[in-house]
């Protein structure tokens, strides 16, 4: 069976679905608990964590790498639960976060204004004119943080493997749909090797650590592990300086990715990024 990411807008009815799905398949249901965990893995207050992912990136984060640090300890949160077994995740960019691993149930719930400004008006203390215009600024803000951290438009229904207006069909409906896709054999064929997983986990708190230390927050990796075994490969500007710069910093980089529990060994595939053109 696979992980199932149900990915919604602000009052779209994903969390009551997310429960009632995650019901009907005996699974654990992920929700608010991530950010939480991700306060605490990054050391910070709970309401910093919600405010950056939530909210558009500002000019300066653009440039600079903090989204990667939210970004990464949610990654590897989930990952950690992806190890203990399957389960529902209720979030507008979690299939994102799991790039990589099989098999996950990408579904994408749409939900009509006329549906979403009730609730949001009840939730959020609002009259019509004041919901509409939240719903509008939360959902142009996620847009635009995924875009950021990445590149792609989280509203786009290729990314999705189904997806679900629950203004044309009710809750019910939308979770037996749901339902019957994850026993399908495409979803529900062999199940997925533990390792495969553990590996992925272990990716994900290497590219932590990075995202943590200020000496590799602004690389830009592909991180593979295989047993304890992990590589690093990217672009790396200080590779194209003097050879003892480059030196030192690989060494920085292999001692971050070992003190990471369940490492073994490092190898370094760094590359010098293209010089840009002086014309």
């Amino acid at each position: 069976m696979p992980i199932i990411t149900i990915s919604r807008g602000s009052h779209s009815l994903g969390h009551a679905l997310a429960q009632q799905v995650a019901a009907e398949l005996g699974y654990p249901s992920v929700d608010r608990e991530v950010v939480q965990e991700a306060a605490e893995r990054l050391g910070i207050p709970q309401e910093v964590v919600r405010k950056r992912v939530d909210s558009a990136p500002s000019l300066w984060e653009r440039l600079t790498s903090e989204r990667k640090m939210y970004g990464a300890a949610m990654q590897s949160i989930l990952a950690d639960h992806a190890v203990q077994g399957d389960f529902v995740f209720n979030g507008y960019a979690g299939h994102l976060l799991f790039r990589g691993l099989h098999p996950i149930l990408k579904v994408r719930i749409v939900a009509p204004m006329e549906v979403r400004i009730p609730l949001a008006m009840k939730a959020q203390g609002l009259d019509r004119e004041a919901a509409a215009a939240y719903i509008a600024r939360m959902d142009d803000d996620r847009a635009r943080w995924t875009r950021f951290v990445y590149g792609v438009d989280w509203r786009d229904p290729s990314l999705y493997d189904v997806v679900l207006n629950v203004g044309l069909v009710s809750a019910d409906s939308a979770a037996a749909a749901i339902v019957a896709l994850a026993r399908r054999p495409e979803f529900s064929g062999p199940e997925p090797s533990p390792r495969a997983r553990e590996n992925f986990a272990l990716q994900s708190r290497v590219r932590l650590a990075l995202a943590l230390n200020p000496a590799s927050r602004s690389l830009d990796v592909s991180i593979h592990a295989e047993g304890g075994a992990v590589t690093i490969g990217g672009d790396a500007p200080e590779i194209s300086m003097m050879p003892e710069i480059a030196g030192s910093f690989e060494r920085e980089v292999r001692a971050i990715a070992l003190a990471v529990p369940g490492v073994r060994e490092v190898q370094l595939r760094f590359r010098p990024s293209p010089m840009p053109a002086l014309y």
